[in-house]
């Protein structure tokens, strides 16, 4: 990470939570119980998101959710190609950045994808969330 702050040099954060997620005791141990959600759950992830694995870890809250028998449903849906920044839909693409720098310590961080792939993956979502929503009673 020295490199990132003193060079500017993105550091790519979901190497270090997918090693994190070799070790089963500790995944166990930081597991939450997401199968006590009471109501349907919408994930949404980035196949390129580059602060955290979040297509992997979606895909291990579906699983366990549908395996102690959650009740209501449970979505996941990945972007293909898109990073962590999948936002507000419809902004200029300079909203939608691949790496953005921390404002205390300077690191610069790796968010992935591209602006034009977060972008899309932003205005899919936004319908995506709002559909969802409406079909499970909840008025936007």
């Amino acid at each position: 990470m020295a490199a990132s702050w003193a060079f500017g040099v993105p550091y790519y954060e979901t190497p270090v939570f997918k090693k994190a997620l070799g070790d089963a005791r500790a995944v166990e141990l930081a597991t939450i119980p997401v199968e006590r959600i009471q109501g349907p759950v919408l994930l949404i992830s980035g196949s390129d998101d580059q602060l955290w694995p979040s297509a992997q870890m979606s895909q291990m809250i579906t699983e366990r959710m549908l395996s102690k028998g959650h009740r209501f449903t449970v979505k996941h849906i990945d972007y293909e190609g898109a990073g962590h920044a999948i936002g507000m839909p419809d902004l200029p693409l300079d909203h939608y950045p691949t790496r953005i720098r921390h404002p205390i310590t300077r690191v610069t961080y790796a968010l992935g994808g591209t602006p034009e792939k977060n972008a899309s993956a932003a205005s899919q979502a936004w319908n995506e969330v709002l559909n969802f929503l409406a079909e499970h009673g909840v008025d936007s």
